[in-house]
């Protein structure tokens, strides 16, 4: 007596586990800052710093609906006291907002690039 049986082996692509939002916010930041400026991620809160023309930004990126801690409340006094700029974002859009509200001149976006000259070339000619 004998048994057959058949098995399929279906191979699949790991797909990577999705970033951080400070990393994705980071990531962004590096790929639109001009070359004269600098993003670093740092250990403890903002967890982003900018330095931009001898001037630097604090960043720090929180998640929708939750406060903030009394540590990182306490810690965003005393920075702003000394004279430091933080501002706090969700997400990496937002980020990059808030990073071109303190002044930080960004590169514009590969996609908003292709955008406009798609729009120029197919706009009607008078």
């Amino acid at each position: 007596m004998s048994t057959l049986f058949h098995m399929n082996v279906e191979r699949s692509k790991k797909v990577p586990a999705p970033l951080a939002p400070e990393a994705q916010a980071l990531a962004a930041l590096k790929a639109r800052l001009p070359d004269a400026a600098v993003a670093l991620a740092v250990a403890e809160w903002p967890g982003i710093l900018i330095c931009h023309q001898g001037k630097v930004f604090g960043l720090s990126l929180k998640q929708p609906g939750i406060p903030l801690t009394l540590a990182q409340t306490n810690t965003l006094t005393a920075l702003r006291g000394a004279g430091l700029r933080v501002e706090i974002a969700q997400g990496p859009e937002q980020a990059l907002a808030r990073a071109h509200e303190m002044g930080v001149a960004l590169k514009d976006d590969e996609r908003r690039l292709f955008r406009d000259h798609v729009r120029r070339e197919t706009r009607r000619r008078s």
